[in-house]
């Protein structure tokens, strides 16, 4: 029996194969097939380790389709966690056969570099305007619509981010020079006084807002400077690992994690803010699974990821959203639960005090909002078959509220959303729950130019 299989050969033998976690799997829902729900990949797991079943095509197909949606460890009354096993199961897989061509060219040709990754965006920037924009037929590819992906004109990190305080080099696996015009953002205290600890956060970029949706981390810096926090964007910072670890390729993810943690560690901040669900949980508590065999670099780990909050949780937690500074936003408003936010972290209930804060705003609750939309990071290219009913049951569900904006807290279900709503033709405008705060900023600064333009006109 593999090691891998071995640690979590205990927590296999708790499955009492009641069903529990086959009621709520969303893969199941769409396909009834028991070797696709998580108690149907815990006997094959098990037979596996037992010696029994090979490691056959099929069993790394199963294995593989899995959302990672978190539904049966919340699900499961014995504690069993089989998204765990899960991904134990995919670490075993990667050690006894390898990564498969597609995968291995993904996280480790391009996700454990930041500059290969960027140019793969830009490539496909490039692929937009010469070819889909006038040959609609290729612009769905295994149900994502490719002709309006986003992309970012130029990455978050290469406009805004600077060299970590204190660094004169870049470091990390694929370093970026220094930013142009300095290296921190933030404006300065009232009085021009030097910001304290408390008033300086870090932001984690993450792949996707960088390198496509960069209006979502000018939203997250906006808003916390409008709130008094100085914010350190190091350009440094690495793919988050989750890529990496989803595919069974631990000891990659353990090299991106580990960079993070020691350039973050160095700086002087009261916390690190991220705003997308998968890079939360990863930082937060998939880094210590990361490290559990080396117990010297664990405390490391723990000051790190004691430090991490989604940006709405810290918003909240912080109290820096005054119903009194934010304009009005007359809009109907539906929120949708990132499966890592809400059963990863545990945060619903902070974007959605959020969301009733802005004055004008009127939210609805959608039915089943905290099921997976179908996106899964690369789930939804391997398994488009499967994928597109789940996105289009959450399509559904959005339509039903009537609302005008999705909200969400994760970047990657924002492109999966927006794309159906697209390919649907759907009017609903998928937004972060940031970039809808920052909007009503915006609209109490332009109220009061208007004021002071009709004072001065009065006079």
């Amino acid at each position: 029996m593999n090691q891998v299989l071995q640690d979590v050969y205990g927590d296999l033998m708790k499955c009492n194969k009641c069903g529990f976690c086959q009621a709520n799997c969303r893969v199941y829902k769409e396909v009834l097939e028991e070797g696709l729900s998580a108690r149907g990949r815990l006997r094959l797991i098990k037979a596996v380790a037992d010696g029994e079943l090979a490691r056959t095509e099929d069993y790394v197909q199963k294995v593989q389709a899995c959302l990672q949606c978190k539904e049966c460890a919340v699900s499961c009354p014995s504690g069993v966690n089989p998204d765990r096993i899960i991904l134990a199961a995919r670490r075993d897989l990667v050690e006894t056969r390898g990564l498969g061509i597609l995968k291995r060219l993904a996280v480790r040709g391009l996700f454990a570099s930041r500059r290969r990754l960027a140019l793969s965006f830009r490539s496909l920037r490039l692929l937009q305007k010469l070819f889909l924009s006038w040959m609609p037929g290729l612009a769905k590819v295994r149900g994502i619509n490719l002709r309006k992906f986003p992309v970012a004109e130029r990455p978050l990190l290469a406009s805004l981010g600077g060299p970590a305080p204190g660094n004169s080099t870049p470091g990390g696996l694929a370093p970026g020079g220094p930013a142009p015009g300095g290296s921190t953002l933030g404006a300065s205290t009232p009085g021009g006084s030097t910001p304290g600890r408390s008033e300086r956060v870090a932001f984690f970029t993450g792949c996707m807002i960088d390198n496509t949706l960069p209006e979502i981390g000018k939203a997250v810096v906006e808003v916390l400077e409008r709130n008094g926090r100085k914010v350190i964007l190091p350009r440094e910072q690495q793919c988050c690992g989750t890529p990496m670890y989803i595919s069974g390729d631990l000891q990659t993810a353990r090299q991106v994690a580990r960079a993070n943690v020691e350039l973050f560690n160095r700086l002087d901040v009261e916390a690190i803010v991220v705003a997308c669900a998968s890079c939360g949980l990863a930082l937060k508590k998939e880094y210590r699974e990361f490290f559990k065999d080396e117990p010297a670099f664990l405390p490391q780990v723990e000051a790190f990821s004691a430090r991490v909050r989604d940006i709405s949780e810290y918003l909240v937690e912080q109290a820096l959203v005054d119903p009194a500074e934010l304009g009005r936003l007359p809009a109907r408003v539906t929120y949708h639960d990132p499966c890592h936010l809400v059963r990863g972290q545990g945060v619903a209930a902070q974007p959605r005090s959020l969301l009733k804060a802005i004055p004008g705003v009127d939210f609805v609750e959608m039915a089943e909002a905290d099921r997976c939309c179908g996106a899964g990071g690369m789930f939804q290219a391997f398994y488009p078959e499967i994928a597109g009913p789940i996105t289009r049951r959450k399509l559904g569900n959005i339509a039903a509220t009537q609302a005008e904006y999705v909200v969400t807290g994760c970047p990657a279900c924002l492109q999966r959303i927006q794309g159906g709503l697209d390919l649907a033709r759907m009017p609903q405008k998928g937004i972060h729950i940031v970039e809808l705060l920052n909007m009503a900023h915006q609209a109490a600064e332009n109220a009061g130019e208007k004021r002071a333009r009709a004072a001065t006109g009065s006079r």
